[in-house]
C-alpha cells in the first residue's frame, strides 16, 4: 500500500501461475462488486517485480510526486519577488521565487474561492492578466442582448427563447424539456420550411423604451407582440443597473407601462439579471412564450411623434 509491501501469500507455492485464457476480476468477484474507492491503474506483469520497483512506480505517479523536480536550491530562504503586483489589463509580469531546500514547487492561483495549479517545478512564473470582462452575470446579460438583436442584422433569421421551458435545465434540458422546446419550434419550422400560415411563434421582443413625460417617472416598454404583466416582475427590471426602481406596472396590448418610485435620470433599462432571477417569475407573451431579456437598452426621453 502506498508503495510499501502490506502483505504476502506464500502458502500457494511461489509466483502466480495463471492459466490462459483466464478471467480477471477487479473490484469484486463475479456479481459482488462492492469495492468502495477509486482504481487509477492496474498492471499485470509476467515477471517478478521487486519492492523497490513498486515503490518507484508509486513515487513517480502519486499526486505532487517528488521523484522528478527542480534542482534543489541551497539554504532555506523562501521568498517571491515582487511580493505584490499590479498588472494592467492584457499585461504580463514575471514573478521570481527563492525556495531553498524545496524538492517540489507549485504555483497556485486563487480566484473566487477556488484554487488551481498554474505551474509546477519552476522558480519563475509569468502571470498574464488577460482581458477584463467584468462580472460574469453582466457579461451574460450583454450576450443575450446581442442574441436578441441579431434579426436586425440578418433578415432571414428567427430566434426562440429558452426561458420558460418546463421542465427547466441549466446548460442542457431533460428529455421532457427538449420535447417542449421542439413543440415551440414546430410552428417556426412550418412557416419557414413549408410556408404555412401559423399563429404567432416568436417570443416577444422589445422594440423601444421611452418615458411618458418630461417628469421621467413613468416608462413604457413597447414589444412586437402582445405581452402579459404581473407586479411580481418589478424586481427583474433595472434602471442604469440599479434594481428596486419600479413600483408597479400595467399592460395594454403590446405595451407595458412601468411606474417608477420617483423621477429618474436613468438612461438605460434592463430586464432580468443573470445573477438574481427566478425561472418561475418571467415575462410572457399572449402566445405563451417567454419574452427575450434585454440589457442596457437606451430610454428615449418621450414618445416619438407619429
Amino acid at each position: 500500500m502506498n508503495g510499501v509491501l502490506d502483505g504476502s501469500n506464500i502458502t500457494q507455492g511461489g509466483p502466480l501461475n495463471i492459466r490462459t485464457p483466464a478471467r480477471l476480476f477487479i473490484g469484486g468477484w463475479y456479481n459482488n462488486y462492492d469495492f468502495v474507492g477509486d482504481l487509477d491503474e492496474v498492471r499485470v506483469s509476467n515477471v517478478v517485480r521487486s519492492a523497490e520497483w513498486v515503490k518507484l512506480q508509486f513515487e513517480n505517479q502519486k499526486p505532487n510526486q517528488l521523484l522528478v523536480g527542480p534542482l534543489v536550491q541551497p539554504g532555506s530562504e523562501f521568498s517571491v519577488s515582487p511580493p505584490q503586483i499590479a498588472v494592467g489589463e492584457n499585461q504580463s509580469v514575471t514573478i521570481q521565487a527563492k525556495a531553498g531546500g524545496a524538492q517540489k514547487l507549485l504555483w497556485i492561483l486563487k480566484c473566487d474561492g477556488r484554487e488551481s495549479i498554474a505551474a509546477t517545478d519552476r522558480f519563475s512564473y509569468v502571470f498574464h492578466a488577460g482581458r477584463v470582462l467584468g462580472k460574469q452575470s453582466a457579461t451574460l446579460n450583454r450576450l443575450r442582448e446581442v442574441q436578441r438583436t441579431l434579426p436586425r442584422l440578418f433578415s432571414n433569421l428567427s430566434l426562440m427563447s429558452t426561458l420558460g421551458i418546463r421542465p427547466p435545465g441549466g446548460c442542457h434540458f431533460p428529455a421532457a424539456g427538449y420535447a417542449e422546446f421542439a413543440r415551440f419550434l414546430h410552428p417556426m419550422m412550418q412557416y419557414h420550411l413549408y410556408h404555412r400560415h401559423v399563429d404567432s411563434f416568436n417570443p416577444p421582443n422589445l422594440k423601444r423604451a421611452f418615458f411618458t413625460s418630461a417628469q421621467r417617472d413613468e416608462l413604457v416598454l413597447e414589444f412586437d407582440y402582445h405581452i402579459r404583466w404581473s407586479d411580481a416582475l418589478v424586481s427583474h427590471f433595472h434602471l442604469d443597473g440599479e434594481a428596486k426602481q419600479v413600483v408597479t406596472g400595467s399592460e395594454n396590448a403590446n405595451r407595458i407601462t412601468l411606474r417608477l418610485k420617483g423621477p429618474t435620470k436613468s438612461k438605460t433599462v434592463t430586464y432580468l439579471d443573470s445573477a438574481n432571477w427566478n425561472p418561475d417569475n418571467l415575462l410572457y407573451g399572449d402566445n405563451g412564450l417567454a419574452a427575450f431579456t434585454f440589457c442596457d437598452v437606451p430610454i428615449e426621453p418621450s414618445e416619438p411623434a407619429r
